[in-house]
């Protein structure tokens, strides 16, 4: 069943639902190199901690969703 699986967009949803354990778990059943996705789930994650509406806005926009990453611009802006 697994190789029905698109993983690249179930990687893309688990990232817009913020959910990077989710990411990495995708990640991880689609063999994935984790070359690829740790260093961008660790930079997100650290974002996340010091800034939520940053890290939302970063990865709205490496989603295409400009509309929400313009909101979580602004609500960045107002920390």
């Amino acid at each position: 069943l697994a190789f029905l699986a698109d993983y690249p967009m179930l990687y893309k949803a688990a990232l817009g639902m913020y959910d990077f354990q989710l990411a990495i778990a995708v990640a991880r059943n689609s063999q994935m190199d984790p070359k690829s996705y740790l260093p961008e789930i660790r930079n997100y994650q650290r974002t996340f901690e010091m800034n939520p509406a940053r890290a939302k806005y970063e990865i709205d926009v490496m989603l295409g969703r400009f509309e929400s990453a313009l909101r979580h611009l602004v609500a960045a802006n107002e920390h």
